[in-house]
């Protein structure tokens, strides 16, 4: 009994220090909207109302103008919000279809009419939104671009490429458990890039690159930080990859798919042989929706790869080498990787985040 309370008071304390530690940072994933509320005539607007929903799960952000009418909206997940901005005496306004990415730092301004709360102007369109407050170099690959760009090995990483100053080393190591691109960035090695999960350390110290392999299919959007990256990322000389993953929403949604090579397929380049037997499969899904709607949410992904590969090796192997290695052994791949996330909405300012990333890789011959 003494040590089930032990292993309880550890377990309670690691999970206090998990809760107090995330909030600070996944700032770096969330975006931050401000902007100054004005009347007819120019003159600011203190103590207005705005309020900023996410479309996709229904969480909103509320914040009021100070007596310079500026009001901050922090800790914004990347996706499409609709604006709402109210103050009695004046009419309501209402703008759909902001987007926002990951790390933006926006400015929006509206300027309210003279009228009843229960009167609503909707603002449709408006000027790109443009981060003023940043000086660093970033380019953001969005959830189109990933879904829509073929990748051989459905390493997302790859699509870094895209950011200028990248350069790939062809000659780096990459194999299955290998996800780093080998991406050189602005000159430095690729080992010097630092890469972020949903505001989280996510780097092999050991072996460069990323420590826990994502499937495509589970990344909403990533951010490739060429230079002038502040201080709050760290472990970084290169560049920062600053990812976010996928989330549950109101409306149930998945996929599934399936990439096959077989050398039933194929055919040699070697008059009168048969082609090297390959049966490669890649395969998985994902499935995200409410447990309870504009609550809870979750969202999971699955993928599996069984790779058969025959080996061509020479022939008079030397007698030292074929005494202690069976050359005729097909070498075999097998990697899993699975994610889930639980996102639990607690009130209009804060939300809890709940991910477990697990994978398994194993090399034969």
């Amino acid at each position: 009994m003494k040590s089930f309370c032990r292993w309880r008071a550890v377990l309670a304390a690691c999970l206090g220090l998990f809760l107090a530690v995330i909030p600070v940072h996944a700032q770096t994933a969330d975006a931050t909207v401000t902007g100054q509320i004005t009347d007819p005539s120019g003159r600011v607007v203190p103590h207005a109302k705005v309020v900023f929903t996410n479309l996709n799960t229904n969480i909103a952000r509320s914040a009021e103008t100070n007596d310079e009418g500026i009001y901050r909206l922090v800790a914004l997940r990347p996706g499409i919000y609709r604006a709402n901005v109210a103050k009695d005496g004046f009419k309501s306004i209402v703008k759909g279809d902001i987007e926002l990415q990951v790390q933006d730092q926006v400015s929006i301004n509206f300027s309210l009419e003279l009228g009843s709360v229960s009167q609503t102007v909707t603002v449709e369109g408006g000027a790109p939104l443009l981060d003023t407050t940043e000086s660093a170099l970033k380019q953001v690959i969005d959830s189109r671009t990933i879904d829509t760009i073929p990748l051989n090995g459905r390493n997302y990483l790859d699509l870094i490429l895209l950011t200028p100053g990248v350069v790939v080393n062809t000659q780096a190591r990459a194999d299955l458990t290998n996800r780093d691109t080998n991406g050189a960035i602005m000159g430095e090695r690729a080992g010097n890039t630092a890469f972020l999960i949903d505001g989280l350390v996510n780097n092999d110290d050991f072996h460069g690159g990323v420590f826990q392999a994502f499937t495509q299919d589970a990344i909403q959007e990533f951010a490739v930080i060429d230079t002038g990256f502040k201080a709050e990322f760290g472990n970084g000389s290169a560049a920062v990859v600053n990812v976010v993953s996928k989330s549950g929403s109101n409306t149930p949604h998945g996929s599934a798919f399936l990439f096959a090579r077989n050398n039933a397929l194929d055919s040699s380049n070697v008059s009168g042989q048969v082609a090297p037997q390959l049966s490669r499969y890649d395969y998985g899904g994902t499935f995200g929706g409410p447990i309870r709607r504009d609550k809870d949410w979750f969202f999971g992904s699955i993928e599996n790869v069984r790779e058969n590969r025959s080996a061509i090796f020479p022939p008079n192997i030397p007698a030292l080498l074929s005494a202690n290695e069976d050359f005729s052994r097909i070498p075999e791949t097998r990697d899993l990787r699975a994610f889930g996330k639980y996102t639990r909405k607690l009130s209009q300012q804060n939300e809890l985040r709940v991910s477990l990333s697990w994978s398994r890789a194993k090399l034969q011959n």
